[in-house]
């Protein structure tokens, strides 16, 4: 027997034919067949009632369907009306947009029209204003050209007349220049005479040196008198023939006493001359004795070519090869001479004292302040040589500048220089409007092209062929014209960039 367990809820009665007591076969049967039919049952109720449902979703399906068929197919009417009332509403808008399209159309051909036709007017009316001031141009023009034709003709006539004024002036310059050279001549050939005459009364005097020496002195006396002459109370005395003891000569001027003594020896002025100088200079009231050599050195006094020495309020002044530290310019050294006794005499003063070493450092002072002067001499004097140099060649250039415009006047035509139309290389030129610098700047474009580069050297080689002046002349005004980064320095070679030889 099979026993089996059945859950059910607690409110559901279990009918009797379960629950009644099991014992027999007949029973179990009676179990088995009620669960059995009632298992049969209960599953037919089932299907049946799973049939029903179906239907009905079935019959509610093809419903809905029905309906949305319906609602799609108003939906589809009323948008085919729609559809149609756009349309025309369509049409009739872009009817409207056509007719406004042609009417603004018009109105732009119309205003375009007016515009055009005013701008045609105006253009006429320039046109007219164009002409007019064309003619009145070309009027100019032609009495431009008339009026250059006749200062042409007239710059001519001034230069030809200029040209007869100044080749009559040369005339008369040479006519002159030939009666000067015929007495100069005359002049020369009569000093001819005189040196012949002369050099044989030198060539006696030379044996002579003692008259050698008088010489030298009478020439000295001379400039003495005249670097002197002319300060307060100057007296010279010659003194070479007195009683002795009184040098060559002796000199008075602003009231003290200078005492020279001079030698034109051939060889060093020997021990017993020097001895001889200061003994005479101790003699005397004067306080300042000058011992001059011409050519040749003072013995013991070689070191410097002035030495100045203090004895016994005493000053003593030794002049070595007077002529070659001289040089050129004599007159440097009395003005010095001149300076180095004021010196002297302000400190000799009874009220000062006599400071020896405060005198010797003046001393000192001066006798160095005369060779500064000696070489800003020197240097002053190569300036005037550079100045000189210059003036030459900018008569040259002017000279040159004459020629060539003399050349355009007679020639009847325009220098072939540079317009202001004429291309020039960026970047090479310093701006300027200077007349000296265009000219340059015309010269060097005459023998050059745009564009390259070429040295200094060779630019200024080209320009000497045409300008009649100096190298160094030439390369100071063609650097003076370019700009500094134009010019570039290779190795020490220069180069200017922008330009290159035609």
């Amino acid at each position: 027997m099979k026993s089996i367990t059945l859950h059910v809820s607690d409110s559901y009665e279990v009918p009797e034919l379960y629950t009644k007591a099991q014992g027999d076969l007949q029973d179990s049967q009676d179990i088995e067949e009620a669960l059995t039919m009632g298992a049969w049952i209960q599953a037919t109720l089932k299907n049946k009632k799973s049939t029903e449902e179906v239907r009905k979703v079935t019959e509610r399906k093809d419903a809905e369907l029905l309906r949305i068929q319906t609602q799609y197919q108003e939906k589809m009417a009323k948008l085919m009306d729609d559809r149609k009332v756009i349309a025309a509403e369509k049409e009739a808008l872009h009817m409207e947009v056509m007719d406004r399209i042609k009417e603004a159309r018009g109105a732009e051909r119309e205003s375009c029209q007016k515009e055009a036709e005013e701008t045609v007017r105006q253009l006429r009316r320039e046109h007219e204003i164009l002409t007019s001031r064309y003619d009145l141009l070309d009027i100019r023009r032609q009495d431009l050209e008339s009026s250059r034709e006749k200062d042409i003709h007239d710059a001519v006539a001034r230069t030809e007349t200029l040209m007869e004024k100044l080749v009559s002036s040369k005339t008369d310059q040479l006519e002159k220049m030939e009666s000067a050279y015929q007495k100069l001549h005359e002049v020369i050939t009569k000093q001819s005479d005189d040196l012949v005459k002369l050099s044989a009364t030198l060539g006696k005097r030379g044996a002579n040196v003692k008259q050698k020496g008088s010489d030298y002195e009478e020439e000295f006396g001379e400039k003495l008198k005249r670097h002197y002459g002319l300060c307060k109370g100057f007296e010279l005395k010659d003194t070479r023939l007195g009683m002795g003891h009184e040098m060559d000569f002796s000199m008075l001027i602003e009231g003290n006493l200078i005492l020279w003594e001079l030698k034109n020896y051939t060889s060093v002025v020997p021990k017993p001359e020097v001895d001889k100088f200061l003994r005479d200079l101790k003699e005397n009231d004067a306080t300042i004795g000058i011992m001059i050599s011409r050519t040749t050195n003072i013995y013991g006094k070689h070191a410097t070519t002035m030495t100045t020495e203090c004895e016994e309020g005493k000053l003593m002044i030794y002049l070595n090869r007077m002529e070659e530290f001289c040089g050129e310019d004599e007159s440097r050294i009395f003005h010095s001479l001149m300076a180095i006794f004021r010196i002297w005499w302000n400190y000799h003063r009874e009220d000062r004292g006599w400071d020896r070493m405060e005198m010797v450092r003046e001393l000192e002072k001066a006798v160095e302040e005369m060779g500064k002067r000696r070489t800003e001499w020197r240097r002053h004097k190569a300036h005037l040589e550079e100045i000189t140099r210059w003036t030459v060649d900018l008569l040259e250039e002017t000279e040159t500048r004459l020629d060539r415009l003399l050349t355009c006047a007679t020639s009847n035509h325009v220098n072939d220089a540079l317009s202001s139309n004429d291309p020039l290389p960026e970047g090479v030129f310093r701006e300027t409007r200077e007349e000296k610098d265009l000219t340059w700047i015309r010269s060097i474009m005459r023998i050059c092209s745009v564009g390259g580069e070429m040295e200094v050297r060779e630019l200024v080689e080209l320009l000497s062929a045409t300008h009649r002046l100096s190298k160094d002349t030439i390369r100071s005004n063609v650097m003076a014209i370019l700009l500094d980064s134009a010019v570039t320095k290779k190795g020490i070679v220069k180069f200017v960039k922008g330009i290159s030889k035609a």
